[in-house]
């Protein structure tokens, strides 16, 4: 430990000298004086020492070690590797709007493809619904149904489509429905019942639920009336007839979509059949 002397300690110890010079013979001190004046004074300083504040007997040293800074790239030498990281480019993928139609003239909804087909709904003019599929054609939209559950096909004449439709899928109609035998209108009657053989006649022919009626202009005559009901599967019809001349019953029975045959009791003749739309008498008009 290094000792730092003070004015005092060195008064102190040249004090000590000069009384051991005074005690002293007149030739000078000997070595035992001057070996015991140096014992004394060191005695003294050690007092001293210790009697001094620590601050003052010793500088404080800070021992911490200090954070050592990071090195730099000449430093860390000529293998340090310096590594990139490259931030990815974030693509933004636009997000397709649903296809949507919309109609500038009211336009049915139908159940595939055409006149063919049923009629499930109409979209009117200021709606819009979802567009689900194409025809392969191009010419119909698959769509949501706008006024049920379910889907329809709308024809594409006066559709207007907004939004992508790169991904619908084409949609195969469904089967042709078969159509229904439409009894009602005006038909050419072919009938021997006033004759001894077939005369044509006109009739009009009336559906009213599964009521049946008819009126068949005898050409200068009073008509003839009829009145019955159809099947359940409305594929026949049968009842009575009236003329002002005799009466009858009758039951007719479809053949084809403009076609039926039949036949008439009560009279001369059985056979009682009709035909529309230019499609011709059946052959045989009455049912076999």
């Amino acid at each position: 430990m290094k000792v730092r002397f003070s004015h005092k300690t060195l008064s102190l110890a040249l004090g000590c000298l000069a009384l051991l010079g005074a005690c002293a013979p007149a030739e000078g001190p000997t070595e035992e004086q001057i070996a015991l004046a140096v014992a004394q004074t060191g005695v003294a300083l050690t007092q001293t020492s210790l009697a001094l504040p620590q601050d003052l007997e010793t500088p404080l040293v800070n021992t911490a070690v200090p954070p050592q800074p990071s090195p730099t790239r000449e430093q860390a030498g000529s293998t340090a590797t310096l590594t990139l990281t490259e931030t990815p480019t974030l693509t933004l993928t636009p997000t397709l709007k649903t296809p949507r139609v919309s109609v500038s003239v009211n336009t049915n909804c139908r159940s595939g493809p055409g006149k063919a087909y049923d009629i499930l709904g109409f979209l009117l003019v200021g709606e819009s619904v979802e567009v689900t599929g194409r025809s392969a054609g191009g010419d119909y939209w698959i769509v949501e149904n706008p006024d049920r559950d379910g889907q329809c096909w709308l024809w594409g004449f006066y559709a207007q489509v907004t939004g992508n439709t790169d991904g619908l899928p084409v949609v195969a109609p469904p089967p042709t429905p078969t159509p229904e035998f439409q009894w009602a209108g005006s038909w050419t009657a072919y009938t021997d019942l006033f004759s001894t053989s077939l005369k044509t006649y006109n009739m009009t022919i009336f559906v009213n639920g599964s009521a049946f009626s008819a009126v068949m202009d005898l050409s200068g005559w009073e008509d003839v009336t009829l009145s019955g009901t159809f099947s359940a599967d409305f594929q026949s019809a049968s009842g009575t007839w009236t003329s002002p001349i005799k009466s009858g019953s009758f039951t007719f029975y479809a053949l084809s979509l403009l076609q039926f045959q039949g036949s008439g009791g009560g009279g001369t003749g059985t056979a009682w059949c009709g035909a529309k739309s230019g499609a011709g008498m059946p052959n045989p008009c009455q049912k076999p």
